[in-house]
C-alpha cells in the first residue's frame, strides 16, 4: 500500500496505534459530518484502544470540589470556635472560684454547641455525598466499531473495522474522554469543554457560567480549526511515548511549523482573544473595585486576569451549560478539572465564606475577648492594691 492511498487518519496515526495491519487493503472511510460545506474527512471517532489510552492519560471526567470530609477534622473545627473557647475560659474561672454548678453548666454548653455543629456539618456532607452517588447522567457518544471481547472476530467484524464503521452508545458522563464524538439534543448537559463539529439550530444556556437568561446559538467549527485538531491532537504526548525509534515523523503544514509540538488542544485550535467589550468591562470593574477598596475572590481574579476562555465563542460549548434546543455533534477537548468550569470549582473550593449568622457569632465572641482583655487587668490591679490580697483579687 502506497502512502498516497492512505487516508489522513491512517497517516497521522501511523506508528502510533496499530489498529489495522498495513498489509491490509486501504479502507474506505465512512461518511463524516459536514456542516456548511466544511469537510471533516480524515477526522474519525475514537477506537476502544484510544479510549483506554485517553483514560490512562486524563483520568475520569470528574471535578474535585475540595477534599472529602473526615469526621475528626469536622469535630475539631466544631470544637475550636471562639464562642466555645470563651465558654471554656469562663467555666474554668467559675470552677476556680468554687462554683462547681456554674462551671458544669458552662462546659455542658460547650459540649452541646460542639455536638450540634458537628452533627449539622456531618449530616450536610453525608447528604451531599449520597445525592452525588445517586445521580448518574448518561450521554450518547459515537465511537469506532470494535469486536466484542466475549467472542472471536468474524469476517463481518473485520470488514466493519476496515471500513471505519461507527456505533453509538450511551455512557456515563464520567467516562467521556478527550476526542470523543458526543451527540447532543435538547435537554442534554454539556459533559465537557467541546468544539461543535456539526449543528442544527443549536441553542445553549450558559446561565450557570455567565448569568445570562437568554440562550446562545452555537455553530459548527471552521475547517481550519478541525484541520488543526487533526495535526495537533490531544494524543501527541501519549503517542510520542509509543513511537518506535525507526518511525517516520508526521508531516506538519508550513503554516503550523512554528507551533510548539506540546501545545494544548485549545492552543492548537487557535486561542480566541477577548473582545474589546470584555476588556473594557474587566478594566472598568477593576477600577471601581480599586476605588472602593473591594477585594475580589481569587477565582474571579483568575478568570478575568487570565482570560482562560471566551464564553462568547460561537463554536465552543462549556461544561456546566445545557442544550435548550437543536441538535449537534461535538468533539470533546477538555474534561474534568481541565475544563473552564473545573478551574472555577478548584478556586472556589479553596475558600468557603461564612454566612451572616456565623460571622455575627464569631464577631461577638471576639468582642467579649476584647472586653476581657481590657477590663480584667485593671480590675485585678485595683483589687490587689486596695485589699492587699492578690489571691482574692485573682479569684
Amino acid at each position: 500500500m502506497t502512502p498516497s492511498n492512505k487516508s489522513i487518519h491512517d497517516t497521522t496515526t501511523a506508528g502510533y496505534f496499530d489498529m489495522v495491519s498495513t498489509s491490509l487493503p486501504s479502507p474506505t472511510p465512512s461518511p463524516l459530518p459536514n456542516n456548511g460545506g466544511y469537510n471533516f474527512t480524515g477526522l474519525l471517532p475514537l477506537s476502544e484502544e484510544q479510549v483506554e489510552r485517553a483514560k490512562a492519560h486524563h483520568g475520569k471526567n470528574l471535578i474535585a470540589f475540595g477534599n472529602d470530609q473526615v469526621w475528626y477534622k469536622v469535630l475539631f473545627r466544631a470544637l475550636i470556635h471562639p464562642f466555645n473557647i470563651l465558654l471554656a475560659v469562663l467555666g474554668t474561672a467559675t470552677f476556680l472560684t468554687g462554683d462547681n454548678e456554674g462551671g458544669t453548666i458552662m462546659f455542658f454548653m460547650v459540649f452541646l454547641s460542639t455536638a450540634l455543629r458537628f452533627w449539622q456539618e456531618w449530616k450536610s456532607a453525608s447528604a451531599a455525598k449520597s445525592l452525588k452517588s445517586m445521580v448518574s447522567t448518561l450521554i450518547t457518544v459515537t465511537r469506532l466499531y470494535s469486536c466484542p471481547e466475549h467472542r472471536d472476530p468474524t469476517p463481518e467484524d473485520v470488514s466493519r473495522i476496515l471500513n471505519h464503521a461507527t456505533i453509538r452508545m450511551d455512557i456515563l458522563i464520567e467516562d467521556v474522554v478527550p476526542g470523543d464524538w458526543v451527540q447532543l439534543s435538547a435537554g442534554d448537559l454539556i459533559p465537557a469543554d467541546v468544539r461543535v463539529m456539526e449543528s442544527k439550530d443549536l441553542f445553549v444556556s450558559q446561565a450557570a457560567l455567565t448569568g445570562e437568561a437568554m440562550p446562545v446559538e452555537k455553530f459548527g467549527a471552521s475547517s481550519e480549526a478541525m484541520a488543526a485538531w487533526r495535526q495537533r491532537s490531544i494524543y501527541d504526548e501519549m503517542a510520542k511515548s509509543a513511537v518506535p525509534a525507526n518511525a517516520s515523523a508526521i508531516p506538519v503544514p508550513a503554516d503550523m511549523a512554528d507551533m510548539d509540538a506540546t501545545s494544548s488542544t485549545s492552543a492548537a485550535l487557535g486561542p480566541r482573544a477577548p473582545t474589546k467589550m470584555t476588556v473594557f468591562k474587566n478594566s472598568l470593574r477593576r477600577s471601581v473595585f480599586a476605588c472602593f477598596g473591594i477585594r475580589r475572590f481569587d477565582s474571579e481574579v483568575a478568570a478575568h486576569s487570565q482570560n482562560e476562555a471566551d464564553l462568547s465563542a460561537p463554536d465552543v460549548c462549556f461544561m456546566g451549560t445545557s442544550v435548550v434546543s437543536g441538535t449537534a455533534t461535538v468533539l470533546v477537548e477538555k474534561i474534568g478539572s481541565e475544563t473552564f468550569f473545573g478551574s472555577m470549582a478548584k478556586e472556589l473550593s479553596k475558600r468557603r465564606p461564612e454566612n451572616a449568622f456565623q460571622m455575627g457569632v464569631r464577631n461577638i465572641s471576639w468582642v467579649f475577648f476584647g472586653l476581657m482583655a481590657v477590663m480584667v487587668p485593671p480590675v485585678l490591679l485595683i483589687n490587689g492594691f486596695v485589699h492587699q490580697s492578690w489571691t482574692d483579687a485573682a479569684l
